[in-house]
């Protein structure tokens, strides 16, 4: 009978042990940090929005660099989120809102402007914006002291646009050092 309750209490204590093990090893899942920008803004239409990056200090934008979303139209303030891919850390960053001849696109009235990456945080509110990013006046007028952008032309074929100041580009290089 001792031999009994002795192989028991060792069956229980091994099963114990590993099971403990299985937890452990469910524990280890590490997640990979991504570069993650985001925009809270106001867009009365459905639109898509288009972020431009690179990695080298340049302003070359280029397709291959580049994402999109699609973001239906609110007129209350919405966030939106680019999740660049693994290992891409950007020096600068383009973003046009909307895309393609659209009369009836809706101007955008920008709130915030963030950039994430490991758990470390830059934050632009308001007409803070416009010191990482200024527009391009060929294709967008800002409304004098605020953060709305209109097309200056609504026959034309592109969005408002965004290119990065200074600022951005080390900010952006600030997040990623270890």
């Amino acid at each position: 009978m001792k031999k009994i309750i002795l192989a028991f209490i060792l069956f229980a204590f091994i099963g114990c042990k590993e099971e403990k093990k299985e937890e452990k090893k469910e524990e280890k899942k590490v997640e990979i940090p991504t570069f993650n920008v985001s925009f809270n803004l106001i867009l009365q239409k459905d639109d898509k929005i288009h972020l431009y990056y690179t990695q080298d200090g340049t302003v070359n934008f280029n397709e291959d660099n580049s994402s999109w979303l699609d973001l239906k139209g609110s007129s209350t303030p919405q966030t939106i989120t680019f999740k660049l891919p693994q290992d891409v850390f950007p020096t600068n960053l383009r973003v046009d809102f909307g895309s393609g001849v659209n009369e009836l696109q809706s101007d955008v009235d920008l709130k915030s402007f963030t950039m994430e990456y490991a758990g470390k945080k830059v934050l632009a509110e308001g007409n803070k914006i416009f010191e990482f990013f200024y527009i391009n006046e060929s294709n967008t007028k800002r409304l004098e002291g605020t953060t709305i952008l209109k097309k200056l032309d609504k026959k034309q074929a592109v969005g408002p646009m965004l290119y990065p100041h200074a600022l951005l580009t080390e900010k952006a290089k600030e997040l990623v050092k270890k």
